[in-house]
């Protein structure tokens, strides 16, 4: 029996299952996985090509086509943008209590939804760059296009088994946004390749101001991810609703090292684990940090133990390959954008790249 079993046994043990074999079934319904970003290589891993619900996890690839779209359009993350009409129709998960025609910076909608899951705030962007795509593509649902490009993402990076049906995370016309947890690693090492993305996750709390007819309110959002500063957790977001249950994607870091990869390539590279966790049996809300607490340690102890045992990429099935270059880096964290209150200058496309906005 592995130890992060016994991990999963002692949790469930301590909230009253009546039996070992129960826990054991219980946890088997977990889909988890721990990778090494750089190599691809898997450390640990159950059910990770299950597919189930993701629920706000979701809203991760709604952040990335939000920061993509921006970049290629070169638009100021200062622009403020409206609210439309159809959020009124969301409850539950509108921190912020947006209302139709609130004004809210393309900044402050994307902290809110990756840090506080927030519905009203995916939807607002999703509607923002959708209108935008509306107008290039003469015509069609602003969201429906949105979403149309979070599949490509999706697709662009070897999600195949991921289908995305909003930008929030919330059920549409009886459908969910689903996934597995090798597809949710890798939209996890994309995420973080992003020049702004781990910026915003790796804060605990924000402040955010929305533009009402009563004037201007002030918020404080919290990050949902109570692990953020603990043993180099720096992200990514957290999820949990009926269908879904308690999930997690999470990212640690550790000092950059000098090595050699399979290429026999010699550089400077980040250290970095992806960590997922779907469906966590609803045993208490805690258990899947302390289950992702774990596999942080346990990812770093058995990533140790396969450079020393010499590397081997003999076995293909142990490796997750993102169809991009390697995350890596010279030690020092790449100039990031101007993300905080400061204003951006809205500046044209980039030279030589289209306007247009595909992946």
């Amino acid at each position: 029996m592995t130890m992060l079993k016994k991990l999963l046994i002692v949790i469930f043990s301590a909230v009253g299952l009546a039996s070992l074999a129960q826990a054991q079934n219980s946890s088997e319904k977990t889909s988890y996985l721990a990778l090494e970003v750089n190599t691809g290589r898997v450390l640990w891993s159950s059910n990770a090509e299950q597919v189930r619900p993701i629920s706000s996890l979701s809203q991760v690839a709604t952040a990335l086509v939000t920061l993509d779209w921006i970049q290629r359009r070169g638009i100021s993350l200062d622009q403020a943008i409206t609210v439309p009409m159809a959020v009124q129709s969301i409850k539950k998960t509108n921190p912020l209590n947006l209302r139709p025609g609130d004004r809210i910076k393309l900044r402050d909608a994307v902290f809110s939804t990756v840090l506080a899951a927030d519905s009203a705030s995916a939807y607002t962007l999703a509607h923002y760059v959708g209108a935008d795509l509306t107008l290039r593509a003469g015509g069609g649902d602003p969201i429906q296009l949105f979403v149309a490009q979070m599949n490509k993402l999706a697709q662009s990076i070897g999600m195949v088994r991921t289908s995305f049906v909003g930008p929030h995370g919330l059920d549409v016309s009886g459908r969910r946004s689903e996934s597995c947890a090798v597809d949710m690693a890798l939209l996890g090492m994309y995420a973080m390749q992003n020049d702004v993305f781990p910026f915003i996750a790796r804060q605990k709390s924000r402040q955010i101001a929305v533009e009402t007819p009563a004037g201007v309110q002030e918020h404080i959002v919290n990050n949902t991810n109570p692990l953020i500063g603990v043993d180099g957790i720096d992200g990514i977001k957290t999820a949990n609703s009926l269908a879904a249950g308690p999930c997690a994607l999470i990212t640690a870091t550790r000092q950059p090292v000098k090595r050699t990869n399979a290429a026999g390539t010699s550089g400077i590279y980040n250290q970095r684990l992806i960590i997922v966790i779907l469906g966590m049996p609803d045993a208490g809300q805690s258990n899947r940090f302390t289950f992702a607490k774990q596999l942080v340690t346990d990812g770093w102890r058995e990533w140790d133990a396969w450079q020393r045992a010499g590397e081997s990429y003999a076995n293909q099935k142990d490796f997750i390959r993102f169809p991009s270059k390697p995350v890596h880096a010279s030690g020092s964290r790449p100039a990031q954008p101007n993300i905080q209150q400061q204003p951006v200058q809205t500046q044209p496309a980039p030279s030589g790249v289209s306007s247009d906005f595909a992946y």
